[in-house]
């Protein structure tokens, strides 16, 4: 899992939009990134419209995805409580390989959904 963070600047300069000022879940393939926008709207009652910003050869493609993703999240996981997320240290032992398992140098994360 990655956070796009950036400061002012980068956004003045029009490289990343507002919402990285903040920190914002980025999707990363190869040379290509997406992260969500939200805008305004007075139609929706979140209050907010979800897009997605996408960077380099691949950004359609990886835009595609990442909206995707974001319908799913809306239609089964937005509520409270819907993911666990767990770091298991190196010395236990980590659950066998699969989705949502993820081995890092020191332990392993891993990701559910309810």
């Amino acid at each position: 899992m990655a956070l796009l963070h950036a400061d002012q600047e980068a956004v003045d300069q029009h490289l990343v939009a507002r919402p990285a000022l903040r920190g914002v879940p980025v999707l990363i393939n190869g040379d290509s990134f997406a992260y969500r926008a939200a805008r305004p709207s007075d139609e929706l009652s979140s209050g907010y419209e979800s897009g997605v910003y996408a960077h380099g050869p691949s950004a359609g493609k990886l835009a595609d995805r990442y909206a995707e993703l974001l319908r799913q999240w809306a239609d089964k996981y937005h509520r409270r409580g819907a993911a666990s997320i767990r770091y298991i240290p190196k010395a236990a032992t980590p659950p066998a390989s699969s989705a949502g398992v993820l081995p890092k140098r020191h332990g392993t994360v891993v990701v559910t959904w309810h």
